[in-house]
């Protein structure tokens, strides 16, 4: 079973919300018994991470009314594409504003910076 887990540094998760209603969420904690727990590594300041993975062995369990998901063997899923979520977000802002007054303003072209140009070492 294929499934993006979510980690923002306190363990791993599986989140679900109900469309109808943005405030209607739920949390199941994924926990992994025999198998390595994969690596938390956050990017900058953002302590949010997720990683999608091939779940081969897996138990759920219910403990005073939260369910759990326990893991014992997996498989990390190597993305296909070369973009993040935040990527493709940036591409579509820079596709959306082409031809207008900011791009006529500032430019939006991609500027190639050379390292002597800057005033850091």
């Amino acid at each position: 079973m294929k499934q993006r887990i979510f980690n923002k540094g306190r363990g791993w998760y599986i989140s679900a919300s109900n469309y109808k209603n943005k405030e209607d969420k739920a949390y199941m904690n994924v926990h992994f018994a025999v198998c390595p727990e994969p690596s938390y590594t956050p990017a900058g300041d953002n302590p949010f991470v997720f990683i999608d993975i091939d779940i081969q062995e897996q138990k759920y369990e219910a403990y005073q009314g939260k369910i759990n998901l326990t893991i014992f063997k997996y498989e990390k899923i190597k993305s296909d594409s070369g973009l993040t979520e935040v990527e493709k977000q940036n591409n579509e802002y820079a596709e959306s504003i082409q031809n207008t007054e900011y791009a006529n303003r500032f430019g939006t072209q991609n500027l190639e910076i050379e390292e002597e140009d800057l005033p850091f070492y």
